[in-house]
């Protein structure tokens, strides 16, 4: 599992980084990697919306302010 988490942890540094995070494309990889993996375990927990509709609208406004945090960076 370990193997499989690095191999997808490159892609998307690699991802950032060609969205032209430049040297700080792992920093902020490493940080939406662990918000996506918060979300997971949230709903695995039972803490998320039951409704699956309403967890992708809770996931996109998250990846959202996200992504407009990274913008202001």
């Amino acid at each position: 599992a370990l193997v499989r988490a690095a191999a997808s942890f490159a892609q998307l540094v690699e991802g950032v980084r060609r969205a032209g995070a430049g040297e700080a494309a792992e920093s902020l990889a490493y940080h939406i990697y662990a918000t996506v993996h918060g979300y997971v375990m949230l709903e695995l927990v039972g803490m998320a919306p039951s409704d699956p509709a309403d967890r992708d609208v809770v996931y996109e406004a998250g990846l959202d302010h996200l992504e407009r945090l990274v913008q202001g960076r």
